[in-house]
C-alpha cells in the first residue's frame, strides 16, 4: 500500500519592511556638529605635527661670506717733489716742476701787467722780443671783461693771431676763461688761463713749443700746474 506524500510546511509569512523616515531636525543638527568637530580635530592635529617638526627641526647655521680683499691703487702723486712758489703779496701760492727756475719782474706799465711773475726753465728762455716766458704768471689791473672780449676777437698782445677757442674753467673756486691758439710769429701753441680777483686780472699761460714737446710737457702738464694754485686767504 503506498505512503501518503507529506504535504510542505505552509511558508510563514513576509514581515513587513519598517518604512525609512526622513531624518529629522534635530539628528541634521547633530550630523553638523559631529562633521565640525571631525574637522576641528583634524586641523588641530596638522597644526600639532607641524608645530612638533618646526619644534624639533634643527636651526640652519648661517653661513657668513668670506669678504674679498680689495686692492687699493695709490695713484702717485707727480707734483709731491715739485716746487713751491708763494707770493705774499698777491698772496697765492703754486708749485712747479723741479726743472724750473723762478725769475720774478713787474710791468713798467700798470695797465699791461703788474706784478709779473715769470717761471721758465734756465735752459728755455726765449731770445729777447721773440715771446713771452714758456710759463708765467701776470696780474693786471685791467679789466677783465675787456681782456676776455679782445682775446676772443683773436687778438693776442698786439698781434693777429690765428682762432682762440675759448672755454670756461674754474681755477681755486673762481670762474675763468681757457684761451687756446697758436702764435703766428713762431707757429707755438699757447693756452692761457685767465680770471678775476677782486679788482684784478690773474693770467696765467703756458707756451708749448719744441722744447716743451722734447720734454713731454703738454696741456696736462699745465692742468697739473693749474690744479696746484691756491689763494693763501
Amino acid at each position: 500500500m503506498d505512503e501518503p506524500i507529506p504535504s510542505a510546511p505552509p511558508t510563514p509569512p513576509v514581515p513587513p519592511v519598517a518604512p525609512v523616515l526622513p531624518p529629522t531636525e534635530k539628528s541634521r543638527t547633530w550630523l553638523k556638529i559631529s562633521l565640525a568637530a571631525i574637522g576641528i580635530l583634524i586641523i588641530l592635529g596638522l597644526f600639532g605635527n607641524l608645530y612638533l617638526l618646526a619644534r624639533n627641526q634643527k636651526p640652519v647655521a648661517e653661513v657668513t661670506p668670506t669678504p674679498i680683499p680689495t686692492t687699493t691703487i695709490t695713484v702717485p702723486d707727480e707734483t709731491a717733489n715739485w716746487k713751491t712758489y708763494t707770493n705774499t703779496k698777491y698772496g697765492y701760492q703754486i708749485k712747479y716742476p723741479e726743472q724750473l727756475t723762478v725769475k720774478e719782474r713787474s710791468s713798467k706799465n700798470p695797465e699791461a701787467g703788474m706784478g709779473d711773475i715769470v717761471i721758465q726753465a734756465t735752459d728755455m728762455l726765449l731770445p729777447q722780443n721773440q715771446g713771452p716766458a714758456h710759463f708765467s704768471i701776470q696780474i693786471s689791473s685791467e679789466d677783465y671783461q675787456t681782456i676776455i672780449t679782445r682775446l676772443e676777437n683773436d687778438y693776442w698782445g698786439g698781434l693777429r693771431e690765428s682762432p682762440n677757442r675759448a672755454e670756461g674753467i674754474k681755477i681755486a673756486g673762481i670762474a675763468g676763461k681757457k684761451i687756446l691758439g697758436t702764435q703766428v710769429s713762431s707757429g707755438y701753441q699757447y693756452l692761457a688761463i685767465y680770471f678775476p680777483k677782486g679788482n684784478l686780472t690773474y693770467t696765467i699761460g703756458f707756451i708749448i713749443g719744441p722744447e716743451e714737446l722734447k720734454l713731454g710737457w703738454n696741456e696736462g702738464t699745465f692742468g697739473q700746474i693749474l690744479s696746484t694754485f691756491k689763494f693763501l686767504d
